[in-house]
This record gives C-alpha cells, sequence and structure tokens, in this order.
C-alpha cells in the first residue's frame, strides 16, 4: 500500500512498514523542493517487552529507490500513551539505512514517528507518523506451569529513586499466556543492588488478585538484581529472576 501526502508539499513519505502493516497517518511539511522520498521502519522483533533491549531500523530512498544516506539526522520518536511529549531515539548510518537500539522500561502502547533534518537543513522535520501504536507487554518468565510477569512503577528509575516493584503471577493456558491469577502465595522479594547488598522484603498481594509488591530503594546506577520466591500450594519452592537498569542521576 502506498500513501502519498497531499500534493502541495514535497517532502513526501510514500510507505512506512511496521511490521509488514502500512501506516495511513502522513504528516504533511511544508519544505519545498526536497526530492520525494519513500520511509520505512522496522524492528528486530515482532513482540516487543519491557527490559528487552531491540533494534530500530529506518530506509529512506529517492522517488527511483535509491538510499538516502546524506540526512543530518534521523530519529525514531515515540509518545507513550500517558504522556503529552514524544522521547527521541537518536539513529546512526549504517551503510544504506538508519538504526539504533532501544529498551522500553514500561510496558503499554506507544506511537511512533520517524523525523528527520535533511541534507542542507537546520530544522527537524516529521518524516512520517504510524497510525496504529506499538503495544509493549511486560517482561515474564514462565516456570512450573505459572507465568511470572514484572515491571516496576516508574518504569524508569535512577539511583536514590524509591520504585514499587510488581510481580504478576498467573497460571501458563494451553497457549502459554497468563490464565488465571495465583493468589495466596507464600512470596518475598529478593534486590541486589549494584553494590552487592541484598535486601529481602515480604512480597504483599495487593492491587490485584495474584499481584505481589513491595517498595525499593535504588542505591546505586548501573544494575539492581530482583528474585521472586514462591511456593505453590503444594509447597515445592520456585525463583525467577529480572534486571533493572538504573541511571545515574535524572
Amino acid at each position: 500500500m502506498n500513501i502519498m501526502k497531499p500534493g502541495h508539499t514535497s517532502l513526501l513519505a510514500l510507505s512506512v512498514f511496521l511490521f509488514t502493516a502500512c501506516s495511513e497517518n502522513p504528516v504533511a511539511d511544508d519544505h519545498a523542493g526536497d526530492d520525494e522520498l519513500n520511509i520505512e521502519l522496522s524492528l528486530s522483533t515482532d513482540h516487543v517487552t519491557t527490559l528487552t533491549e531491540f533494534e530500530l531500523e529506518v530506509e529512506i530512498t529517492d522517488h527511483n529507490g535509491v538510499p538516502v544516506t546524506d540526512m543530518e539526522s534521523v530519529l525514531v520518536e515515540y509518545l507513550f500513551e500517558n504522556d503529552s511529549e514524544w522521547s527521541p531515539v537518536e539513529l546512526e548510518i549504517h551503510g544504506d539505512h538508519y538504526s539504533g537500539s532501544y529498551m522500553f522500561r514500561s510496558s503499554g502502547e506507544y506511537y511512533l514517528r520517524v523525523s528527520g533534518t535533511p541534507h542542507g537543513h537546520s530544522d527537524l522535520e516529521i518524516l512520517y507518523t504510524i497510525g496504529d501504536p506499538l503495544n509493549v507487554d511486560r517482561i515474564h518468565q514462565e516456570m512450573g506451569g505459572y507465568k511470572i510477569e514484572f515491571e516496576t512503577y516508574p518504569g524508569h528509575v535512577s539511583e536514590g529513586d524509591e520504585a514499587e516493584v510488581k510481580f504478576f503471577v498467573s497460571l501458563e493456558d494451553h497457549d502459554g499466556h497468563g490464565g488465571n491469577m495465583m493468589t495466596g502465595l507464600h512470596a518475598e522479594i529478593h534486590a541486589t543492588d549494584t553494590n552487592g547488598t541484598p535486601v529481602a522484603y515480604a512480597a504483599d498481594e495487593h492491587g490485584g488478585p495474584g499481584v505481589y509488591s513491595s517498595h525499593h530503594t535504588f542505591t546505586e546506577a548501573g544494575e539492581t538484581q530482583f528474585e521472586f520466591h514462591f511456593e505453590n500450594p503444594n509447597g515445592q519452592e520456585y525463583i525467577v529472576e529480572f534486571h533493572v537498569p538504573v541511571s545515574h542521576g535524572h
């Protein structure tokens, strides 16, 4: 499917593909004299989860299909469902395309767009906006017939921050997805910050059935390891582990 912007514009995004689907929400600009462009966005995975790095790739070609590699800058920008400001992911030129890596810290829906500064220009321009949002799921592990999802609130944490740490425990269904939430589990949360000092918390069940949580203060930048220890109704113990990147300052 090729979508063309209104005829009075000159910097055209003819087709954008996200997971092989076409966007139908082009955004116009008013720079006369620019070449007609095709913008193609692809992600290295078709299932994006929090705390998991993935690659973004943008291919820009002119109306003859020749790669455009002289852009001053190319960004993939995202807008979280509850936010009002777009955040940038800067891409670098690699051969005939632009690419970069990113990791989402919070689950939910994100709107994406491709922006760039054409060669010889000084202003960043919106090249194309993807119509359908990208769904980002919580990172999870499956063990002993259980699905354990993990998330911190807020998702992005810096040294000195306090965050709520949540584990969502459910029975796996036949498709490997979470089914009934598991209530009444005896559980603990173990945290180890970059300095190696461990701390253990009782995992209280609140925020919904099968949701076990506590609060943790992140003492140092680097990475904090969280372990969720729980027993099934038969007394068998399970341990799952997740890692949270911690930034310097704010």
